[in-house]
């Protein structure tokens, strides 16, 4: 319904999502670790499914995974949140990934239970980068019925100095957003130029505080929220970079840890 294409979400496998809690469990002795499943629209938006359609229950499995996670790891409800914003442009209506106004929410969310005080939308100015968005579903089967989606960056009005280093390139740079990607078929790459092995982000802020992302690229629209937060945050994508989380986050003196995945992405082998 309205024009928007949702995936299904086949069985998950059990079995990798309680090794991945043994792994978490096991990082959270250590370290402060949030860990954030963000539902899709298939969830979210489940009224607009076709008849008949029976995709797996995605809250059923976050639910049955943050019940496999200990009392020392915070469980982000991503999906509460959402779905009270349900009415809102939350979700591209061609592409996988939430909206930049739905990975908002979520920061939200994840304020609550880190400790912060979250910026409001007023706080921000608000544009529109492109009105001719076609996303990751869109591309599935170039549906020519397909009605464009429209991007927008959130910039706080209340600036922070940002340094930027790809670390697999050595390229540094003094915004969150590759604003070339606009011109090209795949807009989402804007955020954070796409996925990366390693991302370091410094900010002007002095507070100490250190922040480890693991992350798929739901992560990297919701990323420039927290650079009102951190003194540093690095970014990092294990399906491009494979180290032991724990060793890297020591040596590079950090204490709090966010996992944040797209539920459907996470359920399964990358």
């Amino acid at each position: 319904k309205d024009d928007y294409f949702l995936q299904n979400f086949d069985a998950p496998d059990l079995d990798l999502a309680a090794r991945n809690a043994t792994y978490i469990n096991e990082l959270a002795k250590e370290f402060k670790v949030y860990v954030g499943l963000a539902p899709t629209a298939t969830k979210v938006l489940e009224d607009k499914l076709p008849n008949y359609a029976t995709p797996y229950d995605e809250a059923f499995y976050i639910s049955t995974f943050y019940n496999k996670l200990s009392n020392q790891v915070t469980k982000l409800d991503f999906l509460n949140t959402l779905s009270t914003h349900k009415d809102e442009y939350i979700y591209y209506k061609t592409d996988h990934h939430w909206t930049t106004l739905g990975a908002y929410y979520a920061y939200t969310e994840f304020c609550k239970s880190a400790d912060l005080i979250a910026l409001t939308l007023d706080d921000f100015k608000i544009e529109d980068v492109s009105d001719a968005f076609y996303g990751t579903l869109f591309s599935k089967g170039n549906f020519s019925f397909a009605t464009p989606d429209t991007m927008q960056l959130f910039y706080p009005k209340q600036t922070e100095a940002l340094e930027i280093t790809y670390e697999a390139t050595g390229k540094t740079s003094s915004s969150l957003y590759e604003y070339s990607h606009l011109d090209t078929k795949d807009k989402y790459s804007v955020f954070l130029d796409n996925n990366h092995p390693l991302i370091k982000i410094k900010t002007s802020i002095k507070n100490g505080r250190k922040l480890l992302v693991i992350k798929d690229s739901y992560a990297n629209s919701f990323i420039p929220f927290l650079t009102q937060h951190y003194e540093e945050i690095q970014v990092l994508d294990l399906r491009l970079m494979n180290v032991p989380v724990a060793t890297f986050a020591k040596e590079a003196g950090i204490s709090e840890v966010l996992l944040l995945y797209n539920v459907q992405n996470f359920s399964v082998e990358p």
